[in-house]
């Protein structure tokens, strides 16, 4: 989330349209990578404990 967010801040120097869908995107992407590691570690505790 946090190279999404350095990226937003380099967009709106660019062009301030896409810096917020380049914004919404990381915080997309980065709530779904909190969802697929929380699966990620269910799977890993049921095959270890």
């Amino acid at each position: 989330m946090g190279l999404g967010f350095l990226t937003d801040i380099v967009q709106i120097r660019i062009d301030r349209s896409k810096a917020f869908f380049y914004l919404f995107a990381s915080l997309i992407l980065g709530g779904l990578c909190n969802f697929i590691a929380m699966g990620q570690m269910k799977v890993l505790n049921f095959f270890i404990g």
